[in-house]
């Protein structure tokens, strides 16, 4: 049963395991079947153990996860979910084709090359198909983004768990505009140009020029900066969809728009998602402390591996 689960810190340290995977080795919630406790994954099953409430009316405060040596080794879990919360709904979903999780360092591309439909034509009875080769891309080694949060026991004890969660949420939501940030920086460096001329500003025509020359892919999502996302709203022709559309990212033919920051305002960059970006993670977030969990903590480290 849930209850006499000894709970140890070494169980965030397990190779290829997360905290939660490794409470539902140990407690699957398969076990549960037919009961109110079903509902509740091998985590959530601890904090109903502890009584500890992380939203709510009766929402505890921090030190509520300190009463014991053994609660206080769910703290990390709860800063790491809530962190992850600001990462749902991310602009890197919509312009990622793939996420592959990696347990080295680097990770070595594969050139898959690409046939223009028009130079494949028909080949006679016996005849001879053409070669397309599959061969080794470059090696991209991981990079590591994130920050060391300074936020001594002694400030948040009083603070409540869902005030917290909404700050940690926000926190990983930076994390997130980062990463994306790095995407773009990517694909700045394999997109091909479109130059509108001499006009102070992009105009419909040039995003249709653009989605013509996609040819057998589709132009499913324009990355811009927000002041140019702005711009394009303004447009005549974008006036109605925006007006369908309650956040009025979709534009005509079901392209959609990605603000990011980082983009330099006089330029945006149209990519078919379905095709164009990698996202290469090692492993989950990683959380580590400064101090032993039991005796509270002071600086928490939060970071991701990654690479495009």
């Amino acid at each position: 049963m849930y209850k006499e689960i000894t709970l140890e810190k070494g169980m965030y340290n397990l190779t290829g395991k997360t905290f939660t995977q490794a409470l539902e080795e140990i407690d699957p919630t398969e076990n549960y079947a037919g009961t109110p406790l079903s509902q509740l994954d091998a985590y959530e099953r601890q904090l109903k153990r502890f009584d500890i409430k992380t939203f709510g009316e009766d929402c505890d405060t921090v030190e509520k996860f300190f009463e014991s040596t053994q609660s206080a080794v769910l703290f990390p879990e709860f800063v790491k979910r809530a962190i992850k919360q600001g990462f749902e709904g991310s602009p890197l979903e919509k312009i990622t084709a793939v996420t592959t999780h990696s347990e080295d360092d680097a990770i070595h591309g594969i050139n898959m090359g690409y046939v223009p439909t028009a130079t494949l034509t028909g080949t006679a009875p016996g005849g001879v198909l053409p070669p397309q080769n599959v061969t080794r891309g470059a090696v991209y080694e991981l990079k590591k983004i994130g920050k060391i949060l300074n936020m001594p026991y002694e400030v948040v004890r009083k603070g409540r768990l869902d005030f917290l969660a909404v700050g940690l949420k926000a926190f990983g939501r930076s994390i997130s505009a980062a990463l994306l940030n790095q995407a773009v920086e990517e694909l700045s460096k394999l997109t091909s140009t479109y130059t509108s001329g001499v006009r102070d500003a992009f105009i419909f025509e040039d995003i249709m020029d653009i989605y013509a020359s996609f040819s057998e892919f589709d132009m499913t999502t324009i990355i811009a900066n927000p002041s140019t996302v702005a711009r394009f709203l303004m447009l005549d022709e974008f006036k109605e969809t925006a007006s369908l559309n309650l956040d009025g990212t979709v534009l005509p033919c079901g392209i959609e728009f990605v603000k990011c920051a980082a983009m330099d305002p006089g330029k945006f960059i149209a990519i078919d998602k379905n095709f164009a970006l990698e996202f290469v993670t090692a492993g989950d977030i990683l959380i580590e402390l400064d101090k032993d969990i039991s005796k509270q903590f002071e600086n928490l480290s939060v970071s991701v591996q990654f690479a495009f």
